[in-house]
Order: structure tokens, then sequence, then C-alpha cells
């Protein structure tokens, strides 16, 4: 089974560091390490040349100029020439085993078009946050769509794993889902194929400020928009945890709009636009939907503001802390 690492990258040489690091300190390492870098110009090309010669090969593409985020994602997807791969940001890091671990239970199951383990978000100080996948106890209820549906926080990107097959045949990475690209093509593998998560630590998510206080709609939630009409298309509109998803993006557009000030009238009217857009995909059920998910968006943020017991308790039974201290020497 061949594995590779594809990491997407812009002036963050010194993160970027930290995550090639992780890499090669897998118990199991990749076959092959993808760079695709976005015109940088700091120290990157140097930071590079500095892990080269190290048993694993590394394909290195720099662009000539900067081509934005999601197209240098894109790109770097597009040079995976292997039947598995992870996309690790520049500034996230792999916990050691997630190599490993992915593989085991990738290994013989080619109904398994994903795999991802438990990623730790952590703020600025390097304290966690927040676990992605965040709903843990849902693993055991529910299966693929339904799963990833339900989930509030979905598993992060960093540490999954993706069937390359099964990846381009549910579409591939489409820059047109904008900011939630990682989730659209999760949510589309799991429409056509079984995915799996396991209630282990595999990876580093270092949080934003924008994250840790909630994505503003009218950056993120357009690309519901695309991931809509792309499951449209998997035939799973019809499913109840479809309708799920649309009640729950219902009641955050809604409530991002009346807490946008009345003095900022452009934006108002972009975030009203949008929401108009959503009714295409509105039904009566997805409406009771939303006042049930709002709900739950509600009650899980307050869980998370007030009581991070689960949290901790996760972290101290698999010594994250420690693993975290000993990424960032």
């Amino acid at each position: 089974m061949s594995i590779s690492i594809v990491i997407p990258t812009y002036n963050r040489a010194d993160l970027l560091k930290r995550a090639l690091k992780s890499v090669f300190n897998q118990t199991i390492r990749p076959d092959e390490i993808i760079i695709s870098d976005n015109a940088s110009t700091d120290h990157t090309q140097e930071v590079v040349r500095g892990f080269s010669n190290n048993g694993v090969n590394i394909k290195y593409f720099r662009h000539d100029k900067n081509v934005g985020m999601l197209k240098n994602w894109e790109h770097a997807v597009s040079l995976v020439d292997t039947s598995f791969f992870s996309v690790l940001a520049d500034d996230d890091y792999l916990l050691p085993g997630f190599v490993e671990k992915g593989l085991v239970n990738l290994q013989g199951n080619s109904t398994l078009g994903m795999w991802s383990g438990i990623t730790i978000c952590v703020d600025h100080d390097l304290k966690p946050i927040l676990l992605a996948p965040s709903n843990i106890n849902a693993i055991k209820k529910y299966s693929n769509f339904d799963l990833l549906t339900f989930m509030l926080q979905h598993p992060a990107s960093t540490g999954t794993i993706f069937n390359k097959k099964v990846f381009h045949r549910a579409g591939g990475f489409r820059t047109e889902s904008a900011y939630l690209a990682d989730l659209s093509i999760m949510l589309r593998v799991s429409a056509i194929s079984e995915v799996m998560i396991s209630n282990y630590p595999v990876a580093i998510y270092s949080a934003s400020a924008t994250y840790s206080q909630g994505h503003l709609f009218n950056t993120w939630y357009p690309g519901c928009l695309d991931i809509f009409e792309q499951l449209r298309r998997f035939d799973v509109s019809r499913h109840y945890a479809y309708k799920r998803y649309v009640g729950r993006t219902l009641y955050k557009s809604y409530v991002d709009i009346i807490k946008t000030p009345f003095n900022a009238p452009s934006l108002l009217k972009q975030k009203i636009g949008t929401f108009r857009m959503l009714f295409r995909y509105i039904t009566p059920l997805a409406i009771c939907f939303s006042f049930t998910e709002g709900f739950r968006v509600k009650y899980s943020a307050f869980l998370n503001k007030y009581n991070k017991s689960k949290l901790i308790r996760f972290c101290k039974s698999h010594n994250v802390e420690q693993k975290i201290k000993e990424a960032n020497l």
C-alpha cells in the first residue's frame, strides 16, 4: 500500500519545518511527500532541502506566482501518484502513529473511501480547545453519510487519509466549495463509500482566531451551496441526514444575518443574497430540522465553553499535551 502526505504551503517556512518533522517521525513513513509552494518569498526552499536524502521521496513544486490557497491545494492533490494520501496544512502537524493506524484500517478494505482519527485543535498557546470531530460518541451510533452530517464539527483533513480512486470518483477537490472544500469532499466520499473514524488522536490543528470565534458566514457558508448541489447528484438529497444538514445551515445563516450590524449595508445585502439562494434546497422537514439543529449547535457551544471535562479527559488519557510539547521542541 502506497501513501503520500500532501503539504500546500505559503510563507510559513518555520511551521513547514515542524510539519515535515512530524511526517519523518511517523512509525511508518509515507512513500512520498508532495509540497506545493504558492510562490513563497521566505526560506521555504531551504527548509525543504534540509529534509532531502532522508529516505522519503520529496516532490517539491513552486508556483511562479501566488495562485490562491484553494488553487494551490487543488494543484497539490493533483500530483498524487499513490493509492492513498493525506493533506497536511503547513501550520499543522501529525502525531506519531497516524500513517500506521490509517493504513492498518484501510488495508484490504476496498469499500473504505476515507479513514480519520481525532485531530486536536489548539490555540496560539498550544492549549487544546476542541476535538475534530467533536461528537465522539456518534462514532458508535451512526455510519458513513449519516455520521458525517450528524457531526457539528467534522473530521479535520489533517487527520484523514483518502482512497485516491474513491476521492476522484466522488468528484475530487472542488474549489467551487470555497473554504468548505475539505468538508465537501468528505461528504461526497461518505455518500458513495464507507468511511471510518477511529477514537484516537492522530494530528494537531493550529486554530486561527476566526476558527475559535466561529467562521464568518459570508466567507465559509456559500460553499454549502456547492455542497448541496453536488450531493444531489449522489442521490442523498432524500435522506434525513441531508435535510438535517440543510436545516443546520439555514439556522446558522439566519443567526449570522441578524447579528450583522445595520451600518454595514453591503455586507448585509451579501448575506441576505446567500440566504435566499438556500431556499432552493429547503423543504418543510429541513425547516423543522433548523430548530432542532439550532438547539444542538447552541448546546454544543455552551458545553464547549463551560464544560471541557470530555476534552480534558481525552487529552490526559492519550498524553496529548506531552506529545504537543515534543513536536514543538
